[in-house]
Parts: C-alpha cells; sequence; structure tokens
C-alpha cells in the first residue's frame, strides 16, 4: 500500500466504516476487491472498490493505493503509474485505469456487459459488443439509415466482422437469403473505403462473395447471400430482390448494477 495526503472528491463505488486509519490500511490491504482506502475524517475509513474514484492531491487527510509492486516510490509525482487494461470472461468486460493530472488521481474500475442482443467480440485495439439492429417494422432502409440505425439508442457505429469467420455468428435473425444486412464501409474509389468503426480490421477481416466488390465510388457494403459480402449503391433499399433490412451494429456496453458489481468483484 502507499500512502500519500489526498481527498476524495467523487466517491462512486465506495463503502465507509468507523475505524482506526492503520485497522483501516491493514482490511484494504487483505480485502481482494479493494483498491484504496482513504480517511473521510479522522475517525472514518472508505473503502473503493468498483466505479469512478477522484482523488485531490494534497491534503490533511490520508489515502493508502494497493498498487502491484514491491518497489517504494520515491516522490508522490511519481507514486502512481498510469494503466490501462480491460479483459472479459466471455460474459462481462472488466476495466481497470489510472490516471494522473496536475492535481488529481483519477482511479476507474468498473465491470460492464453488452446490451440484449449482442455479444462480446474481443478485438485487436478493444472489447466491444456487436449484434444485428433491424429496421422499424422490418421496411428497408439504406446505409445512411443504417448509419444511424446503428448510432442511436445506446449504439456506437454501424461496424463489421473483425474476422472473416465472425461474419456468420449473428445472422440469426435474417432467416432468408433474400435479406440482407449493412456493414461498415462506404467506398470513396475502387477497392477503397472509409469505416465509422475503428475497432475492427477493415476490409481485410471481410470475405467477400465471388466477383465482390464489382463497383466504385458512392457504394456501401453489405452482408449478402447471409453469409457473405459485396457492395451495392448505399442509396438503395432493394437491389436484386434483396432487401436491406438492418446493420450490423456496435453498441455500447453498459454498467452492471451495484449489487452484480459486487458480486462479480468477488468471485470472478
Amino acid at each position: 500500500m502507499i500512502v500519500m495526503n489526498g481527498t476524495p472528491v467523487n466517491t462512486t463505488g465506495t463503502f465507509r466504516k468507523m475505524m482506526l486509519w492503520e485497522d483501516c490500511i491493514s482490511e484494504c490491504y487483505f480485502d481482494d476487491d479493494c483498491l484504496l482506502a482513504f480517511q473521510s475524517d479522522f475517525l472514518q475509513c472508505g473503502y473503493f472498490k468498483w466505479g469512478n474514484i477522484t482523488i485531490m492531491k494534497g491534503s490533511s487527510f490520508l489515502v493508502a493505493l494497493k498498487l502491484n509492486s514491491t518497489t517504494c516510490p520515491t516522490n508522490s509525482s511519481t507514486a502512481i503509474p498510469s494503466i490501462s487494461t480491460e479483459w472479459s470472461n466471455g460474459t462481462h468486460i472488466f476495466q481497470n485505469a489510472i490516471s494522473s493530472g496536475s492535481a488529481t488521481w483519477n482511479l476507474v474500475n468498473l465491470i460492464t456487459k453488452c446490451p440484449a442482443n449482442s455479444t462480446i467480440y474481443i478485438r485487436t485495439s478493444k472489447i466491444v459488443c456487436v449484434g444485428i439492429r433491424i429496421f422499424e417494422d422490418l421496411e428497408p432502409g439504406n446505409y445512411t439509415d443504417a448509419q444511424a440505425l446503428c448510432k442511436g439508442n445506446g449504439g456506437s457505429s454501424i461496424t463489421g466482422p473483425n474476422l472473416a469467420s465472425t461474419a456468420l455468428a449473428p445472422l440469426t435473425l435474417i432467416s432468408t437469403s433474400k435479406n440482407s444486412v449493412w456493414v461498415d464501409g462506404y467506398c470513396t474509389s475502387s477497392g477503397i473505403y472509409t469505416f465509422d468503426d475503428d475497432s475492427h480490421e477493415g476490409s481485410a477481416g471481410y470475405q467477400f462473395f465471388p466477383g465482390e466488390p464489382n463497383a466504385g465510388a458512392t457504394n456501401a457494403l453489405m452482408l449478402y447471400q447471409s453469409d457473405l459480402l459485396g457492395d451495392v449503391g448505399s442509396s438503395y433499399r432493394i437491389s436484386s430482390g434483396f432487401a436491406f433490412r438492418g446493420a450490423y451494429c456496435r453498441l455500447n456496453d453498459v454498467l452492471v448494477d451495484e449489487i452484480e458489481a459486487i458480486l462479480r468483484f468477488r468471485y470472478e
């Protein structure tokens, strides 16, 4: 535990009890869930386990941070290194980050999960939630409609499969071969695309139908014959009998509730 002067100003995810400071540090040290102990007054001990907390540097009160290090820092300005980690157990996403500003330390320790009808995918740069969204009343829509569909109501952006094999997984909502969905990729010139979502590998991860893509600028990408990709005019809602019923979307992960967070931190 590294003990420094500081006062918490944002205490989401903290727990408090009456206890001597020395006992407070000791209890936090032996509690696997506890990351930080702090004085809220001279007789009250606080613990930070999950959520967000901001510590104002320099104060008559003390904070004690648990770090995975056996080396004692030489000064307070370098006492807390910046870290950022993210991992998943397949059901939940765990995020842990520490950053330092001129006047504050900021700690984040969160558990999130994907919203309903979406799946966790671990990508090179980030863990994301991906799912198919369908246009209202199954009416077909164009590429611009698909972009808006993916961004609304807790969505992040239209996306695409990170690897060719992942293009198959989420298509259970689209059962017939004549229904299709838009994926991330707007053609600016033949074989060149702009993407809304930077978490996937671009068109390198796409598995195209033989002969596709076969058009140039102003075309966008869509899932074709249920599992392969092609391109079509971005303004089209129906093409060659294929109706574009929705989009392949990246959705924002959501915080688990407090009780679930406590249980997950304790037992995961």
